[in-house]
């Protein structure tokens, strides 16, 4: 049993300092993720806080193996709820891209090029179904996984392979257009 399961282990049996260590170590991601769905430093604040006080409430459900993508998925649900009292649903996945995911923040010793690449890019993701965006977005910037993707988003992993593949043949298409 490597550390985090132990860690996991305690936390279910309501052990504060290993929910702390868990919420320590997963609060940049869980920050992002809300940051990058509700658009506001304020409300993904609050949404992180939220989503690791559920994470406290129900700790004899947190799952031993596949903790992360569980995680992303409460973070994920949390922050669609939160636009669904609000009626902006179909304004949530084209949000993820506005602001920039991990791996996206400029480097200072970025290029002009580097950073107008950049752009592109996520101008052509906007341009993409909110499914086939959702898919390569929690893939290439979150890193999980097709299964972990699954999850996620609460369709079966083939599914989320047909939406890599076409999402990935659009944004080709859209990026050679751009010459």
């Amino acid at each position: 049993m490597d550390n985090e399961e132990r860690l996991i282990n305690r936390a279910r049996m309501g052990d504060s300092q290993a929910l702390g260590g868990l919420a320590e170590k997963y609060a940049p991601q869980v920050y992002r993720l809300a940051f990058c769905l509700l658009k506001s430093e304020e409300e993904a604040r609050d949404a992180a806080g939220d989503v690791f006080i559920k994470l406290y409430e129900s700790r004899e459900k947190i799952p031993v193996q596949g903790f992360k993508p569980w995680l992303m998925k409460v973070v994920y649900n949390h922050c669609l709820d939160l636009w669904r009292r609000r009626k902006t649903w179909q304004r949530l996945l084209p949000r993820l891209l506005r602001y920039s995911p991990a791996g996206l923040e400029p480097d200072p010793a970025e290029t002009a090029a580097d950073a107008d690449q950049r752009i592109i890019v996520r101008q052509a993701l906007l341009k993409l179904p909110e499914k086939e965006r959702a898919a390569l977005v929690l893939r290439y910037y979150q890193d999980l996984s097709y299964d972990e993707i699954s999850e996620v988003l609460g369709v079966p992993a083939s599914l989320v392979g047909t939406w890599l593949h076409r999402g990935k043949a659009r944004m080709k298409e859209i990026l050679e257009q751009k010459g």
